[in-house]
């Protein structure tokens, strides 16, 4: 017993070494690599976590980007109709209501698909927790 600890004290750096090159492939290995979250900056992410972040995002910015044209699609309809009343024109009364439902129309289309895709998210969440 005592030759083989006479042993390990000679041979302690080359162990050192080998524990050292074990632990960090089990750690290349074993462990992706992870950032704060988005969302969550207190939370941990893995690079497949952090793309669906990343696309949710960019949904969101999509779904802004959409009001922000439905708002500038009605202003310049009421700036255009404003223009023509300037200049002595007459104004459509019923083309401008028939414009300004088709705007309110799809507006509530673009809100119903926006709940219906959070209904989707939270159903499918709770599907999974249940599992």
């Amino acid at each position: 017993m005592t030759n083989i600890i006479k042993k390990l004290n000679g041979e302690s750096c080359s162990i050192a070494g080998i524990l050292i090159a074990a632990i960090t492939m089990i750690w290349f290995i074993g462990c992706e690599s992870q950032v704060n979250s988005m969302f969550e900056p207190e939370t941990k992410v893995t690079r497949g976590i952090l793309n669906s972040e990343v696309d949710l995002f960019l949904a969101r910015a999509e779904e802004k980007y959409r009001i922000l044209d439905q708002k500038d699609t009605f202003k310049k309809l009421l700036t255009d109709q404003a223009s023509i009343a300037a200049q002595g024109g007459t104004i459509n009364p019923l083309g401008l209501v028939t414009t300004i439902l088709s705007i309110i129309g799809s507006g509530a289309i673009v809100d119903n698909v926006r709940k219906s895709r959070k209904i989707k998210k939270l159903n499918g969440s709770s599907s999974t927790s249940s599992a």
